[in-house]
This record gives C-alpha cells, sequence and structure tokens, in this order.
C-alpha cells in the first residue's frame, strides 16, 4: 500500500511540473491536467497529498505545494459533514486527523511569511483546509476550537494570532461555500452558530486589537499592518455574517479603526474601504440609523478631503471612495436618514455627493451618479413639497454634470471602448434622472445650444462645438419627450445643426456632425411631420455620408454600421413617401452617388453600411410608390423599374468590367462578389408585389443584362457562390413571379453543378421548386434536374467532404417530395437514392445525420395512406429494403445514436406491426451483429415493439443501439 502511494505520489509530482513546465507540449501538458484532475477526485487524494508533504521542505517547489494543499482543501470539501452518508465507509484519512497538523502548518508558514522564508500563499490554503476541517467536525463554538488548537502550537504570539484571526475571517464565508458539502442541517447549525456568537467574536476581535495597538512597533512592518488590516476585515465579515446590535457595532473601536485607516488614503486604505461598503450594506432599514449616523458624518468628511487631494489620489482610490459615499447614500435613502420630511436633511453630505459629480473619473462618476438617482427616485416616491424643493435644489446641476462627463474634452481617446461605454451609461442616467420631468431638462440642453451657438465665433469654434455636441448627445437620449407636432424649437434647432454641420476634418467639427446625425436617426417621426425640414436633413446626412466610416480622428461607426447609412435607412423606413415627393432635394439620387463613391478600391463605408444605403434605396421607392399611387393600379414595380435600372446599370458596369477576369484574378472575383451580394440586398429589400401585372425590377434587371453580365456568371465557378446566393433568394422571395427566370438558369444550375459539386448549387435548386407550377415547363425541367443531381452525387457523396453535399441532396429531395410530390415521383429518383443512403449510413456521422432527414420523411409519407407519395414510397420501400436500412442504421457511428434511435422509432408508423417486428428481427439477427449476446438482441427487440412510450423512448433504444456498433 505504501509502495503504491508512493508511486501514484511520483506519478502527481511529475505531472504537476509537467502542467508548469514551459518547454512541455501541448498534448503532454493536456495529459498532464487530465491526469491531475482525475487524481484530484479519487480517495487516494489526500494519502497521496499527505505523502508529498510529508517530504523534505527542499523538494517541493511553491507552485507544487500549493497544488498538493489544494488537492486537500477540495477532497475535505468533497467529503463534507463527519457523518455524511456518502463517506459513511471511508476509512482514510478526513478532517478530523488533519485538523491539528493543519492549524500547525498554518502557523508554521505564517511564521516562515514573517521572515520571508515562506509565501503567504501557502498559509491561505493551508487557512482554507482548517477552516473546512472546523466547519466538517464542529457546529460551532469557534473561539472554544481555536483556543485548543492555539494551545498546542508553540510559536510566536504574533503568528498564531494571524492564524485565529484568519480563519475567524474564513469561517463565516466557508460556510456559505456550495463546494463544501455539508448536510442542509449541519450547515443551517453553523449558519446560527455565526449569529449567535458574533458578540463574543466581536469582543475578541477588539481584545486582538488593542493588543495589537499596544504592540505596534514605531515603524509599522508590513506583517503587522496586515494583521491589523486582518482584524478589520474580520470585523467585516463577523457583521455581515452575524447578527450584531447597530448600537454595538457603531460603538465598537474596530468601527472607529476602519474609519482612521480609510481616512489616510493610504494603499491600504482600499481594503477598508470594501470593509466599510461591506458593512454599510448590511443597514436596511430604520433600525440601522444608529450605525449608519456616524457612517454618514464619516463619509462627508472622507469625501470632502478626497475633492481637495483629489488631483494626487490613485485612480482606484478615488473610485473606492465614491463607491464608500455612494453607497452611504443609497443606503441612508433605505433608513430614512435622507427624508425630506423627517429630521434635517445632511446637507453637506449631498453637497459632498454634488461635488463628487464633476470629477473626471469616469468610474467614480457612475458611482456617484447611482445614488443620485436612487435619490430622484425616493424625491419623486415622496410627493412632498419638501422633497420637490431638494430635488430642485441638486437634481438640475446632477444633470448638468451628467452631460459635462460625457464632452469629448473629458478625453484624450474619444472613440474608445471605456468612453464610449461611459456615454452609453450616461444615456441611461439621463433618462432616469430626467423621467419623472423629462420637458424641464429638456428645454434646459436646448437653451444651452442655442446659447452656445449665439456666441459661435470662428476663434471659439473647437471650445464651443464640443459642449453643443455633448448637450446634443444628451438630447438624442430624450427624444420620446420630443412630440411629432412641436413647431417651436425643433424647425430651429435642425436649422442650427444644418449651420454647424462642417465636414472639417477636425476633432470638434466631425464629433459634432457625428452627433448630429445620430439625432436625426432618432427623429424620424418628428421630420414625417414635418417635410419642410427635410433639405437641411438632406444636407446634413450628406455630409455625413461623405465622411470615412474608420477615421481614426473621429470613427463615424455605431456598434457595426455607418452611423450615416443607419440615420438613412431610419429615414426611409419612416419617410419613404416624403423622400421620395420631395422637390428640392433627390433623395434616390443622394443614394445612388453614395454608392457610386463607394464602389471603388477605397470606399468610405463598409460592405455591411452600404447594403443599408441599398436598402434605404428599396424602402423609398416601395414605400413611395404605394403611398403616391395608392388610390391607382400603378404598383412600385412600374414606378420604381427605371430607378433600380438606373443603379443596376452603374453596377453591372463594374460586372463587365471585372468578368473577363474572374476566373483567375482574385480581385476581379472580389469586385464580382461584392456587387453580386449588392444585388442580393435589392433582392431581398424589394418585396413581391403580387398584385402587379408587370416584371419585378430586379426580373428586369436580369433580362437587360442577360446576356453580356449575368447568362456568363453563371459559368463563372469561382464566383459561383455569390451568383448562387442572388438566384436563390430571388426565387424564394418571388416564388411563381420568377418562373421565366428559373425556366432560364434550372439547366444552367445542372451543369454548374456537374463541374463543381457546389452545395449552393442545390440550395437554388431546392428554392427554384418556388417558381415551378403544375404543366409548366419548369416542372419538366425540375424533375430531369432533381434526377441528375442525385446522380451527379452519388461517385463522391461518400467522400469525407461529401456530407454536406449529401445534405443538401436530402433536403432537396425531402422539399420535393412535400412541395412537388407528383415531380419527385415522375423523377424516379428513390430507387438510386436509396441505393446512396445504405452506403451513406455507415460513412461518418455527418453523412448519418443528413441522411435521417429523408429516411423520416419516407416513414411519414409510407404510414399516410392519403400522403401523394404513399403508393410510390410503399412500392420502392420493400420489407427487404427496409431490413437492409435498420441493419446500416443500427451499424451508424456513435455520435449519431439518438438521432439514429428516434428514426428507428419514426419506423414504426410505417409498417403494420407484424412486419415490422419481422423487420426489426430479421435486421438485429444479422450475422454482421454476431457480436451481440441473444439477451441484449431480445431486450432490444422488445423495447422496440414496446407500447408504452415510457419504454420505447429515444434514450432508451439508443442504449441498445450503441451496443450494437461496431467496435473500433
Amino acid at each position: 500500500m505504501a509502495a503504491a502511494t508512493s508511486r501514484t505520489a511520483q506519478q502527481v509530482l511529475t505531472a504537476v511540473r509537467k502542467v508548469l513546465a514551459g518547454h512541455t507540449r501541448a498534448d503532454e501538458r493536456k495529459r498532464a491536467d487530465a491526469f491531475l484532475q482525475t487524481f484530484q477526485r479519487t480517495p487516494e487524494a489526500i494519502p497521496v497529498s499527505l505523502a508529498l508533504l510529508a517530504q523534505s521542505d527542499d523538494v517541493l517547489k511553491e507552485h507544487e505545494h500549493l497544488f498538493v494543499i489544494n488537492t486537500i482543501y477540495r477532497a475535505l470539501c468533497s467529503r463534507g459533514s463527519r457523518d455524511h452518508p456518502r463517506f459513511k465507509s471511508d476509512a482514510s484519512v478526513g478532517a478530523a486527523e488533519l485538523l491539528r497538523p493543519c492549524f500547525a502548518q498554518l502557523c508554521t508558514h505564517i511564521h516562515g511569511s514573517i521572515t520571508n522564508h515562506t509565501s503567504s500563499l501557502i498559509a491561505s490554503q493551508y487557512a482554507c483546509c482548517v477552516a473546512v476541517c472546523m466547519l466538517s467536525t464542529t457546529e460551532g463554538d469557534v473561539l472554544t476550537t481555536l483556543s485548543a488548537l492555539s494551545s498546542t502550537v508553540s510559536l510566536p504570539s504574533i503568528a498564531v494570532d494571524m492564524a485565529v484571526i484568519t480563519l475567524l475571517q474564513l469561517l463565516p464565508e466557508e460556510i456559505q461555500n456550495k463546494r463544501l458539502l455539508l448536510r442542509k442541517d449541519h450547515r443551517e447549525s453553523w449558519v446560527a452558530s455565526v449569529k449567535t456568537e458574533s458578540p463574543q467574536v466581536l469582543h475578541t476581535l477588539e481584545g486582538c486589537w488593542a493588543s495589537q495597538v499596544a504592540r505596534r512597533p514605531n515603524t509599522l512592518c508590513a506583517f503587522h499592518a496586515r494583521l491589523e488590516e486582518r482584524i478589520l476585515e474580520t470585523f467585516g465579515a463577523w457583521i455581515v455574517h452575524g447578527k450584531l446590535a447597530p448600537n454595538a457595532i457603531a460603538s465598537s473601536s474596530l468601527l472607529a479603526a476602519a474609519c482612521d485607516v480609510a481616512a489616510k488614503m493610504a494603499p491600504e486604505s482600499d481594503r477598508i474601504l470594501d470593509v466599510l461598503q461591506d458593512i454599510v450594506g448590511t443597514c436596511v432599514d430604520a433600525s440601522f440609523a444608529p450605525l449608519l449616523s456616524p457612517l454618514l458624518a464619516f463619509s462627508t468628511r472622507l469625501g470632502s478631503h478626497a475633492l481637495e487631494t483629489a488631483h494626487d489620489l490613485r485612480p482606484d482610490l478615488l473610485v473606492a471612495i465614491a463607491a464608500t459615499v455612494a453607497s452611504v447614500g443609497e443606503q441612508a435613502l433605505a433608513c430614512g436618514l435622507l427624508s425630506p420630511s423627517g429630521t434635517a436633511m445632511p446637507q453637506s453630505f449631498l453637497d459632498m455627493l454634488l461635488a463628487f459629480s464633476s470629477v473626471h473619473e469616469t468610474d467614480a462618476l457612475t458611482k456617484v451618479f447611482d445614488f443620485w438617482v436612487a435619490f430622484r427616485a425616493h424625491m419623486v416616491g415622496d410627493g412632498s413639497d419638501a422633497a420637490c424643493t431638494w430635488d430642485a435644489t441638486y437634481i438640475p446641476t446632477v444633470l448638468r454634470h451628467v452631460v459635462a462627463s460625457t464632452s469629448l474634452e473629458r478625453t484624450s481617446d474619444p472613440s474608445g471602448d471605456e468612453f464610449v461605454q461611459h456615454r452609453k451609461e450616461m444615456r441611461a442616467v439621463l433618462r432616469l434622472l430626467s423621467q419623472a420631468s423629462p420637458d424641464a431638462f429638456l428645454h434646459e440642453l436646448l437653451r444651452a445650444i442655442f446659447t452656445a451657438y449665439e456666441t459661435l465665433t470662428p476663434p471659439s469654434a473647437p471650445s464651443v462645438a464640443l459642449p453643443i455636441e455633448a448637450a446634443l448627445h444628451a438630447l438624442s437620449a430624450l427624444t420620446k419627450c420630443i412630440p411629432d407636432s412641436d413647431e417651436t424649437y425643433m424647425p430651429r434647432l435642425l436649422h442650427l445643426l444644418s449651420a454647424l454641420a462642417s465636414p472639417a476634418r477636425t476633432l470638434h467639427a466631425r464629433a459634432l456632425l457625428r452627433t448630429i446625425t445620430v439625432f436625426l436617426s432618432v427623429v424620424p417621426t418628428w421630420i414625417r411631420a414635418h417635410p419642410a425640414s427635410l433639405p437641411c436633413v438632406h444636407d446634413m446626412l450628406t455630409l455625413a455620408l461623405s465622411c470615412a466610416e474608420d477615421d481614426p480622428l473621429c470613427a463615424m461607426r455605431n456598434a457595426e454600421d455607418h452611423i450615416g447609412a443607419v440615420a438613412l435607412l431610419k429615414l426611409a423606413t419612416t419617410c419613404a413617401p416624403q423622400l421620395h415627393l420631395a422637390a428640392d432635394r433627390d433623395w434616390l439620387e443622394c443614394m445612388r452617388n453614395v454608392y457610386r463613391a463607394n464602389l471603388q478600391p477605397t470606399p468610405l463605408l463598409s460592405d455591411k453600411s452600404l447594403r443599408l444605403v441599398l436598402e434605404a434605396y428599396a424602402r423609398v421607392l416601395m414605400g413611395a410608390t404605394q403611398a403616391a399611387y395608392q388610390a391607382s393600379s400603378v404598383t412600385y414595380y412600374e414606378a420604381g423599374t427605371p430607378h433600380v435600372l438606373s443603379l443596376a446599370n452603374f453596377m453591372c458596369e463594374h460586372l463587365v468590367a471585372a468578368l473577363p477576369h474572374a476566373a483567375t484574378d482574385e480581385a476581379a472575383q472580389t469586385v464580382v462578389s461584392l456587387v453580386l451580394g449588392h444585388f442580393t440586398t435589392l433582392a431581398s429589400a424589394l418585396l413581391r408585389e403580387r398584385s402587379s401585372s408587370a416584371d419585378h425590377p430586379l426580373l428586369t434587371v436580369l433580362q437587360t443584362h442577360w446576356a453580356p453580365v449575368f447568362q456568363p456568371l453563371l459559368t463563372c465557378h469561382a464566383v459561383q457562390t455569390s451568383v448562387m446566393e442572388l438566384l436563390e433568394t430571388l426565387f424564394k422571395s418571388l416564388e411563381r413571379d420568377a418562373a421565366p427566370l428559373a425556366t432560364a438558369v434550372v439547366p444552367l444550375l445542372v451543369h454548374a453543378y456537374s463541374a463543381t459539386r457546389h452545395r449552393c448549387v442545390i440550395d437554388t435548386l431546392q428554392a427554384s421548386l418556388r417558381c415551378a407550377s403544375p404543366s409548366s415547363p419548369l416542372s419538366g425541367l425540375l424533375q430531369d434536374a432533381v434526377l441528375r443531381i442525385v446522380q451527379d452525387t452519388a461517385p463522391t457523396a461518400l467522400a469525407p467532404d461529401g456530407a454536406d453535399r449529401l445534405d443538401g441532396v436530402c433536403g432537396l429531395v425531402v422539399a420535393f417530395g412535400i412541395h412537388e410530390p407528383k415531380m419527385l415521383e415522375a423523377a424516379g429518383v428513390l430507387p438510386p437514392l436509396l441505393a446512396l443512403l445504405l452506403e451513406a449510413l455507415v460513412a461518418g456521422p455527418y453523412h448519418v445525420l443528413a441522411v435521417l432527414k429523408v429516411l423520416n420523411a419516407l416513414w411519414l409519407w409510407r404510414s399516410d395512406a392519403m400522403a401523394p407519395l404513399h403508393l410510390y414510397v410503399t412500392s420502392v420501400l420493400s420489407v427487404d429494403v427496409a431490413i437492409a436500412i435498420f441493419r446500416q442504421l443500427l451499424r451508424a457511428p456513435a455520435p449519431t445514436t439518438d438521432a439514429v434511435a428516434q428514426c428507428l422509432l419514426n419506423a414504426r408508423r410505417a409498417f403494420p406491426a407484424e412486419t415490422l417486428r419481422s423487420i426489426a428481427t430479421s435486421a438485429v439477427h444479422d450475422p454482421v451483429f454476431a457480436n451481440v449476446s441473444h439477451q441484449t438482441q431480445r431486450d432490444m427487440l422488445e423495447a422496440y415493439a414496446s407500447v408504452d412510450p415510457k419504454t420505447a423512448t429515444p434514450r432508451k433504444l439508443g442504449r441498445f443501439v450503441k451496443l450494437f456498433q461496431p467496435k473500433h
């Protein structure tokens, strides 16, 4: 046994070293890591770890030592309560035996850390082990247990004190650790014990603090400082998890000490501020007023001092102070200390928080603004005159600070993720702060913009434009408050913005233009109600769309798209008739110009943004003509076709220029794919008009440019995917209206598939089914096409890269059976398809999944006597074929087991019970399954034939299927 433990210990140590060594190969590291994870879950985890720890100290390096102790900790957690039934018969070393040794090691390593001999991390891991041992083997009386443990150690008292304090901090936190498998009643006993013992622990901690202060050296060393921090952190932990009277906490010397340390604004203040925040978080109602009152006074002093020295403070310390004073404020609201109808409001505290809302640290602002949002909600909820007065005293100024914090003057990186995120958060804050009285804030923002504009001169442009931009950014968050009927300030504002909009490539000009464009994108309903504003809107959007999307000076992108393109699409969606009828600006020509300007090697807009412009073009065509001709029989087909042709002619010029080189030149292929993608966008956006007798505009385009452009494209295999995407979109969108196009295209598709075997061709053929009608020429072409596709696929379907093609073919056949069953029968495609499927069932998991969709459809069609394909499928899918299919399904690769089991269950409805039993029996007893036991075969057949839905489930049947699969 000892030899086995020793061997395992050596294997573990070797694996740890492989995981952490820099020169280890990736596959070796992965295997070593898997071995260690498995080892940590075995019963040998603790004995082997103890054997490693028993070696001399210089054998284990720090990281190896940490792994070993962590293994013990994890094993102890998994054993949990001392009488947990799961480990009733476990005779290995447990928590009771490890408690004292681990405590001794904890003290030893703490003492070692004092003299810099060992890492404090090792001591921390031992502390976790001791805490788990105590929780597992006792049910409370923490101080008695710790006193008994302390008496067994002969080390300097300061090391023992640190061990005790560390454990006192850990214990209430470890109780909540769900990894520790305590019984429910055991855990509840500990939770109750912590609450009961918390006054006694508080008294002990106060004594420790007094002793530490008394023996504090003149120059506080790092260890003494850490001990004092640990005492205060433990104080916070027992307040959070225990049950201490607010008066007792408020009068404790530890609270005063925590405030003193926090007020120093030194490096150690960060952790103590976290402690104070935890304490404040426990103050949930008026009964905590005695505790919160002194904290409120302290926060006022702390915040004021921080503001005075803000330029000298570390940013993270300023954020921690802001979080602390803001949390005090929020809990003071909950406890009634900031009630306008109660005692005197702490105005100095509110003034301090108001001053905090003007600091330049965005993370600190976020914390403080959370308080002001809560303050506003509280005052509005109170509703008294006093509350309204306090609200009016502070909230308008806070709102101004929120707006100022979003000014580009505050950042050196206007396009940086941090500042962009801050602006998003501030938009939410603005809405929350202003929702009780949005009109007042709206008018204040407008006044600020108008006043700043009046002071604008060429020399002052940068300094004035940025505040206007910040105010406009805030205004864009409140546009829901702008009534569509307004004629008092919106016309003036748009005129002003039009005058300010400039294409100049300076930060203030570009940022203002960007925010103007964002603002236009959120007021389309007002613009629709006031078409007289369209000329200046047109001019501003034109300027925006002439700016590069990814300009490093000031990007014109919002998320993934050019903000000008987004604004244009929103406007086209809402105001299509107004845009079309605008006499003084040609919006369609504007969009064509934008397209022309960006179909070049160095476009200003990304392809995704350019597609938004094309979508806007289509929206204007459809919406405008529907509105303009709603009283007549004219549809957007007739009115829109000239505009579509005008744009398409330019697009086809690029295709004609690139097409001769597309077979071999990558640049030409890129141009062709790009333009075809734009045609696809138009095909999706220009919807079918069912009542029109005219052709769809894009059908007219294809007819006009068929011979020089689109017919040659069908034979250019390098861009086949893009061509097929366009055709598939047209077929799906226009359905039978596209029948002439499909009739011309289907023979070319068959030839294209024979040449390339690309899945996209199959998908396009499947889409063309929507265009077919009975007895049409297209039906005959499709009937021949599906048979050719199946025949052409067979030779390559079983190749490793053939699964996708096979999936496409199977989907095509199923689609034929659903939409054109007579065509599928006339094509006679099932016999060759079934021969292909039988081979594919053992080719690979992806092949099997492709085949199952056809088999499930065949079972369904065979079972339904009313189905058009019932007689045809019944004649083809004979008993012998079914036996062969069953046999191959049972041999299918393991990853498909569940899907195969479901397919077998679906087959039960396709045959009479006796026939099905005969099929299943013949398949199961096939000689290929000679290695499967007779009992397993009988159980499989019994489960398959069962009428009990709880027995015949895919999961249960799948267990048997796995036993029939070949063993490799």
